[in-house]
């Protein structure tokens, strides 16, 4: 096959469609940078490897924080609760301070930490990738936070809770 041959391409809508179907954990990804604190909402966070560790999570070019997690040398993954939805809303939303009403633990400094969160993970930025109009960034893990039960959900564009370990039976 040469690069020059053409291949099929889904419908846009359709491929929207059948994403949603997938469920996603839903994390906010932060950073500081010059002083300032960054972060963008993504369900496209996953592990890459463990050996040696890496986790990705992708950010849109036309994203606000954009040009700080380009510059940025560490972040944090920070896993929401299920009881977080209006975090991942709030961290969403353009032109507001997306970090207003909220608590960040001031014990871990590299990059700002939500506090009540899942779980949060905080490490240096190890390479950027370009990947269509997103670039990938890969990171490092460092440090986690300890792990709480019930992370927030996405599926079919709403956001789910899983039934707690208790209530599994």
């Amino acid at each position: 096959m040469t690069a020059t041959q053409q291949h099929e391409q889904i419908d846009p809508g359709i491929l929207r469609q059948a994403l949603a179907g997938m469920a996603t954990p839903v994390v906010v990804v932060t950073t500081t940078v010059d002083g300032k604190r960054h972060g963008f909402t993504a369900n496209s966070f996953t592990s890459v490897s463990m050996d040696p560790p890496l986790l990705g999570v992708y950010i849109a070019e036309t994203a606000s924080a954009f040009d700080a997690f380009m510059r940025t040398e560490h972040v944090a993954f920070n896993v929401l609760a299920a009881d977080q939805a209006h975090v991942a809303r709030q961290f969403a939303t353009s032109g507001i301070d997306k970090f207003a009403g909220l608590e960040v633990d001031p014990t871990l400094t590299d990059a700002p930490v939500l506090k009540d969160t899942t779980v949060a993970i905080t490490g240096p930025v190890a390479d950027r990738m370009v990947v269509g109009d997103h670039v990938l960034l890969l990171v490092t893990p460092a440090r986690s936070t300890p792990v709480r039960p019930s992370p927030l959900i996405y599926h079919q564009r709403a956001f789910h809770q899983l039934p707690t370990p208790e209530e599994n039976g």
